[in-house]
C-alpha cells in the first residue's frame, strides 16, 4: 500500500486567530501547514516551502499582498501547479473577478466553512470559481429586493 505524501499548505492572513484555526483543521486532515501573518517575506516563504495549496486573504496589513502572491505563483514554473485560494470578506463581484483574473483559482467568502477549505486543500482543484458568497447578493452586489411581508 502506497501512502500519499502530505499536502503542503500555506495560510496567509494578518489574523493569527484565523490562520491558527484553519491550520488546526488542515493538520488534523494530514496536511503540512505553514502559517504567515504579514506581507513581509511571504513570497520567499512560498518559494522555499513549495506549497501544493495557498490560502490567502486579498489584503494583508492593508497591502494587496494576496494579489501579489497570486501573480507570483502564476509567473513561477515551480509553483505552476499550486492551487491558489483567495479568502475575502468582500462580497463585491468586481473584487472576486479581479482575484480570479490575477491568478487565484477559487475565491471563498470569509468566514468559510472548514469542510469546504479541507476539500480544496486535499483535492487541489484548479477550477476558476467563487464559493460560499451570501445568497442575498445578486450580480450587481446589491441586496435583492424582498416583497412585502405576508
Amino acid at each position: 500500500m502506497t501512502i500519499a505524501p502530505k499536502r503542503r499548505i500555506i495560510i496567509a492572513d494578518e489574523s493569527a486567530h484565523a490562520t491558527e484555526a484553519l491550520a488546526v483543521v488542515l493538520r488534523q486532515s494530514g496536511c503540512e501547514v505553514l502559517q504567515w501573518n504579514c506581507h513581509c517575506g511571504l513570497l520567499t516563504a512560498v518559494r522555499n516551502f513549495r506549497p501544493d495549496v495557498v490560502f490567502s486573504d486579498l489584503l494583508i496589513e492593508g497591502r494587496a499582498a494576496g494579489i501579489e502572491l497570486a501573480q507570483y505563483l502564476r509567473r513561477q514554473r515551480p509553483a505552476a501547479g499550486c492551487v491558489a485560494v483567495a479568502l475575502t470578506a468582500c462580497v463585491h463581484a468586481a473584487v472576486r473577478q479581479r482575484a480570479l483574473a490575477v491568478g487565484f483559482d477559487t475565491v471563498v467568502w470569509k468566514p468559510a466553512n472548514p469542510n469546504t477549505l479541507i476539500q480544496l486543500a486535499l483535492k487541489g482543484d484548479r477550477r476558476r470559481r467563487c464559493l460560499e458568497f451570501p445568497a442575498e447578493y445578486d450580480r450587481r452586489d446589491r441586496p435583492r429586493q424582498r416583497g412585502p411581508a405576508a
